[in-house]
């Protein structure tokens, strides 16, 4: 996929911080609260990403099969229960 390369201007603040514009963060698929990732590159360049998220619901679904029944809590805890048991006995 061949994307035009807009640029977007952005002013650097007395602080040396800078603002992007909604549709910037929207393209990088970020929101409030989120971290970038900026790469310096050779002649003054840089690249900004969307960091990878480190909380928690980053693997919310990762193992989930299809074909595998959903348990429940109730389920889980006699699976649980069994394959104690039969390590033990």
């Amino acid at each position: 996929m061949v994307y035009a390369q807009r640029m977007a201007n952005v002013r650097i603040s007395k602080t040396g911080k800078i603002t992007l514009s909604k549709r910037v963060l929207a393209h990088l698929g970020v929101a409030v609260g989120d971290s970038l990732a900026v790469s310096m590159q050779p002649g003054g360049r840089i690249v900004i990403t969307a960091a990878s998220r480190d909380d928690i619901t980053s693997i919310f679904g990762l193992l989930k099969r299809p074909e595998n029944p959903v348990l429940t809590d109730e389920e889980l805890d006699a699976a649980i229960r069994d394959g104690w048991i039969l390590k033990e006995g």
